[in-house]
């Protein structure tokens, strides 16, 4: 009795230890993370912070780890913003600096240290940790190679829209500035080449990034609307409607995303709005454009294969931080170079898709109780397949073969592995199925499966639950580790952010026994 309740003690006393860290107080200690497949332990280092884990950034040059921790609320789901900036030096694992502030977000560049709020960006020097330069407004774009960065000026409009800045971020002065919209969310920022930039924001612009000078072919991405919205039952997860845009909408009541992704194919460049789907040359010049308002877009994916363009509209969109039903999905065919429209095929079918995935020349569409497969070729269904939802639940997911492991006969080996043709899918049952031919051959409990987390050269990291199994190119099983996902490999050693945790592991350590 004796003996149980000294344990108690000591785990009572533990638990107030780190109750009682104050804000900005860190510890360090040696502790048992994992085992190995031989059942050895593997001992490793663990930093414990006042508040949870939020954003990291390694910086290679300086061979330093930058990280924030921030604060919740009293409900434990909301950020507040009070939060706590840290250097640590990779060589030694040691705190080199830690500051409070109320700046969290990283900006990733190896030249220099920014943190950002929803409002303004400062650059921090990275041996020291002191402010260098407050910017006046939040850096959202950063162009590492020439050293710019985008931002907006509040202070100042032209023609009604708030003035975008091109910045040098030595100093924070102005290299150009123009007025490219931001009311319906910029959805996508790609590199064109070195010096032009392509940004999808009320239609698609090109942007010198040496001159500011920019051509633009508007297109309707957005809308201003007050009345009640049909959510839908999209998995945010599987389309780029889950991701946050690079820059959203300072307004309200604005519904966004209604837009495709930038594609770019060899001299051409492809976007859809609401109205028009448009196909430029690499010096913005119109090659062709093809009217959407009879059947009006809403978010769509571009796809090529061969000389072939498809437009597949999903019927949704983004209302703040939801995903709504608008519009209707449909599927339009047309030549990449002409733009001559080979088919339009309504998908009325259905409504309210849950997920969608294209492998080859087949467009695959679910709804909770149906999957659909289309020959994105000629627009013409090929097969519906109808869940029994006692036998199989209903559909919640694609997943991606490569991504999910599951232990065969000692090994740990992805969905792929075992068959790559199969397209695999998860229901409410708890259960993965993989479907190949229109059959459903492959079954295996959620539970069962492992996620890849990260994969490398010598090791594969897979999650399960509050556990990381770490696995050889072989695919055998070299440890089991106490943390979570999202590890961070630098160098020989890796590093595991779990809430208000950072543990540090010796690559060293997973495989030989001490």
């Amino acid at each position: 009795m004796f003996k149980y309740l000294t344990v108690l003690l000591c785990l009572t006393i533990h638990w107030i230890l780190e109750a009682q860290l104050t804000p900005g107080q860190y510890t360090l200690k040696k502790e048992v993370i994992g085992q190995r497949f031989n059942a050895t332990d593997i001992y490793g280092k663990t930093l414990r912070f006042s508040h949870n884990f939020y954003d990291a950034f390694y910086d290679s040059t300086s061979n330093r780890l930058f990280f924030s921790t921030r604060a919740k609320d009293a409900s434990g789901k909301v950020y507040s913003n009070i939060a706590f900036q840290y250097c640590l030096d990779v060589e030694t694992d040691s705190i080199l600096w830690t500051n409070e502030a109320h700046k969290f977000d990283i900006t990733k560049t190896n030249d220099y240290l920014f943190f950002s709020n929803d409002e303004k960006t400062t650059r921090f020097n990275k041996r020291s940790g002191f402010e260098q330069y407050d910017y006046p407004s939040r850096i959202f774009f950063t162009d590492a190679r020439n050293k710019l960065g985008f931002c907006f000026n509040k202070s100042g409009s032209v023609n009604g829209s708030e003035n975008l800045k091109c910045i040098y971020l030595e100093d924070g002065n102005v290299k150009w500035m123009n007025t490219i919209n931001r009311d319906f969310d910029w959805n996508e920022i790609k590199y064109l080449n070195d010096s032009i930039l392509l940004i999808a924001s009320g239609g698609l612009h090109g942007v010198n990034l040496k001159t500011g000078d920019t051509w633009s072919h508007p297109l309707i991405t957005g809308d201003t609307q007050l009345k009640k919205f049909v959510f839908s039952p999209i998995a945010p997860e599987s389309s780029t409607l889950g991701k946050d845009p690079f820059l959203s909408s300072p307004l309200e009541n604005v519904v966004t995303q209604l837009s495709s992704n930038i594609l770019i194919d060899q001299d051409r460049i492809y976007l859809a709005g609401k109205d028009n789907l448009i196909c430029v040359n690499t010096k913005g010049e119109l090659l062709w454009r093809h009217d959407l308002t009879a059947n009006p877009a809403s978010k769509s994916f571009l796809y090529i294969n061969g000389n072939d363009l498809s437009l597949f509209n999903l019927g949704v969109a983004s209302f703040k931080d939801r995903i709504i039903e608008y519009g209707k999905p449909f599927l339009t065919g047309l030549d990449k170079l002409t733009g001559k429209v080979s088919f339009n095929q309504s998908l009325s079918i259905f409504s309210s898709p849950v997920d969608f995935r294209i492998m080859d020349t087949t467009l695959f569409v679910a709804t909770r109780e149906k999957m659909y497969q289309f020959n994105i070729a000629n627009g013409n269904m090929m097969y519906m397949l109808e869940f029994n939802e006692q036998q199989y639940g209903r559909f919640t997911g694609f997943i991606d073969g490569d991504k999910y492991y599951v232990e065969k006969e000692g090994f740990y080996v992805s969905l792929n592995f075992i068959n790559d043709k199969s397209t695999y899918f998860k229901t409410d049952h708890g259960k993965v199925y993989g479907l190949e031919k229109n059959e459903i051959l492959y079954e295996y409990q959620i539970s069962e499966l492992f996620e890849l987390d990260k994969k490398t050269d010598r090791y594969r990291f897979l999650n399960k639950k509050d556990e990381s199994y770490v696995v050889s190119p072989n695919w055998e099983l070299l440890a089991r580790l106490k943390t979570g996902s999202n590890v961070m490999q630098i160098k020989n050693k890796i590093y595991y952010p779990a809430e208000r945790k950072l543990h540090i592991i010796s690559l060293n350590d997973l495989s030989h026994e001490k």
